[in-house]
């Protein structure tokens, strides 16, 4: 049985390109994904709705996964998850960085900062359809911390 659309708590999209934003949504409709989508072009609008969700906890606004781009301007996205993962309220959700760099130490930093998994832009909406249906169903288990 389905959850009703309301039940299901929001998938939150940050990136600033417009041209990537617009095939993440058309990705995400075609992977029929019946969460509430919030997107944002602006990291820093992101952080402060991420805020907001929090300051005071607000469950149906606490996104059950975030999908968001590496590079962007004034914040980037490891810098996002490092900041969410500062908060104990958002250890449930699942964090996602989109790029479009091979970097391994791109891929290293974010998986330090927080993220629960690195994908090359852009994955197949199955993809998208079996992180989001596993967000909605199965809370984000807390990582191992490495040792230095």
């Amino acid at each position: 049985m389905k959850q009703g659309h309301s039940m299901l708590r929001p998938v939150l999209v940050i990136d600033d390109s417009d041209d990537d934003m617009c095939l993440l949504r058309r990705t995400l409709m075609k992977a029929g994904v019946e969460n509430p989508l919030v997107s944002f072009e602006d990291s820093m609008e992101a952080r402060r709705y991420l805020q907001s969700a929090v300051n005071p906890p607000s469950l149906e606004l606490i996104p059950c996964i975030v999908f968001t781009d590496l590079k962007m301007p004034r914040l980037n996205g490891i810098e996002l998850i490092a900041w969410a993962r500062s908060i104990p309220l958002y250890d449930p959700v699942w964090f996602v960085m989109l790029s479009t760099s091979q970097n391994e130490r791109d891929q290293e930093a974010s998986r330090l900062a927080g993220a629960d998994d690195y994908l090359m832009k852009f994955p197949q909406p199955e993809v998208f359809a079996s992180l989001i249906a596993q967000a909605n169903t199965v809370p984000r288990k807390t990582p191992v911390q490495s040792q230095p």
